[in-house]
């Protein structure tokens, strides 16, 4: 569906890597700070550091992957906007679309969260976790992008979409790099290499 003619897609396939980090770590990590002494606590948390790093990583990198493609259509379209297709929330009111696909849900968990694993990390471990200070910055962005844009219940053209912070810039790129973003969003979904969107970031050295 690359030439657009009948419109664009409103989601180009990150929804295939749909992963949830509140079932990973509360299942997972949930109840380690309900040990009895610090050793063990330590050894718990230790030992599930990777996984977290990796689950908070994929999670954030389908966040930002929908902030780079709503940034796409913006900017690519803004002379000719173009009919976005297939939005789920499209024709809903703001509440109705939160209760029925909870698009706040998992970012605000996942900033709290990571917020206090960090802080109780260094308590016991005495140093930084590994989890990327970008996740929490994507997180952030992604709910500025919900607010700005109501859930997605409005959005029907490209046009209609608003911009968070973050991606202020491109509004100064060139079609090229625009389409060269397009590119690497497609061959990321296509080869399954969710992780390189991070190293995308918010598309700011292009």
């Amino acid at each position: 569906m690359n030439d657009f003619e009948k419109g664009v897609p409103f989601d180009p396939g990150w929804s295939k890597f749909s992963t949830s980090f509140i079932e990973y770590a509360d299942f997972n990590v949930g109840n380690i700070f309900k040990l009895k002494t610090p050793n063990q606590i330590k050894f718990q948390i230790t030992k599930h550091e990777a996984g977290l790093v990796k689950k908070a990583g994929a999670c954030a990198a389908i966040y930002l992957g929908c902030i780079l493609w709503g940034g796409y259509l913006k900017s690519r379209f803004k002379n000719s906007p173009k009919a976005i297709i297939d939005n789920p929330a499209e024709g809903m009111s703001v509440e109705k679309a939160e209760e029925k696909f909870a698009y706040r849900e998992e970012p605000e968990y996942m900033i709290d969260y990571i917020e206090k694993f960090n802080k109780n990390f260094k308590r016991y471990v005495k140093r930084p976790s590994g989890i990327d200070p970008q996740v929490t910055e994507i997180l952030k962005a992604y709910l500025e992008f919900l607010e700005l844009n109501h859930n997605f219940a409005g959005v029907i053209n490209t046009d209609q979409i608003q911009l968070p912070g973050v991606l202020s810039h491109f509004d100064n790129l060139s079609a090229d790099k625009l389409d060269e973003l397009k590119d690497k969003i497609f061959n990321i979904i296509e080869t399954d290499n969710l992780e390189q969107v991070l190293d995308i970031g918010f598309f700011t050295d292009y």
